[in-house]
């Protein structure tokens, strides 16, 4: 989490360092620096879900996971419609831009128009930071008076923390929440170029995703420790791609591996009929050049591992990618 964190800090500090320079060079790499820790929390999130999946089928730790797990679903739901929206907007402004080499786009202008696509997204933040206190449904433990102590101290504590939406907040009046939102619309997409437009709408979506695992590791610590340990050790196969909208020609990576990985593991990873050997970050990258017609390709990934418990197990995935039109 930490390291997470640090790394959105970072990007958004060269951010504001690099706007007025106007440096290409610079903006890309912590665009993909951004994409990368998206990437990264993702698949985080994903552990706990699958976590929770495995401590609602074990009698021992379903009653506190029937308790908690519902919470996380509803957190994933409203995330789930706002990273659609972005990716979206991301798709709508690649092919505006010409896989950002033009400057302008008109999707940029639609997102700080008050009756543009930044209105649906700011509305969509806001409903997600309010519902947080509903979701936490304190008065369900009425007959618990010490815990609803510690729930509201938590809340208070997840609020001032997380960073959507910085200061925005319920007891803002209507009159308010409409100046905060057109003036959130302004500062975030305003005299934008694309690179810039498409810097922005990943620093959203980081934002968004530190939100969820802030939430969701909170509720997770809510159910039993004695179990967690076990399941966290699991190895978990991966693969992702860094960018699935590409411009033929370009370099792609492909990073697959094993969460929780130990020597027992044994993995075998093979990437487009490839064995790719394991790095110094228990991770194979396959690098391509995105070589053929417009429309979408598929790249094939194998991991074959072991589980703790000896059983031998593969995992099969068509890797996805789009390329744009020219």
């Amino acid at each position: 989490m930490n390291r997470n964190l640090l790394a959105f800090a970072v990007a958004i500090l060269l951010l504001t360092a690099c706007r007025q320079q106007e440096n290409a060079g610079q903006l890309r790499s912590i665009n993909q620096c951004l994409q990368h820790s998206n990437v990264v929390m993702q698949m985080d999130i994903k552990l706990y879900d699958e976590a929770i999946v495995e401590k609602l089928k074990d009698p021992l730790t379903h009653g506190n996971a029937e308790i908690w797990g519902p919470r996380v679903a509803m957190i994933k739901k409203r995330v789930d419609s706002i990273t659609g929206l972005i990716e979206n907007l991301k798709i709508d402004l690649l092919k505006q831009s010409d896989s950002l080499r033009k400057a302008n786009a008109p999707i940029v202008e639609q997102l700080y128009d008050i009756n543009g696509k930044g209105n649906e997204l700011v509305n969509k933040l806001a409903v997600f930071k309010e519902s947080i206190p509903a979701i936490f449904r304190v008065n369900d433990f009425f007959d618990q008076p010490y815990l609803i102590t510690d729930l509201k101290r938590d809340l208070g504590l997840i609020l001032d923390s997380i960073p959507l939406l910085l200061g925005y907040r319920d007891s803002l009046s209507a009159a308010q929440r409409s100046i905060y939102k057109k003036k959130w619309m302004e500062e975030s997409f305003a005299g934008n170029n694309s690179l810039l437009t498409m810097m922005q709408l990943n620093k959203i979506e980081n934002e968004v995703l530190v939100t969820e695992r802030s939430l969701v590791s909170y509720f997770f610590s809510k159910m039993p420790d004695v179990v967690t340990c076990g399941l966290r050790r699991q190895p978990h196969p991966f693969a992702i791609i860094n960018s699935s909208y590409v411009k033929s020609g370009q370099t792609v990576e492909i990073t697959a591996g094993i969460t929780q990985i130990v020597a027992s593991c044994q993995p075998k990873i093979t990437i487009n009929g490839k064995e790719i050997k394991v790095n110094s970050e228990d991770a194979a990258v396959y690098s391509f050049r995105a070589i053929g017609k417009p429309g979408k390709h598929k790249i094939p990934v194998l991991i074959d591992f072991y589980r703790s418990d000896g059983e031998q197990l593969r995992m099969t995935k068509n890797i996805e990618y789009i390329i744009a039109e020219k």
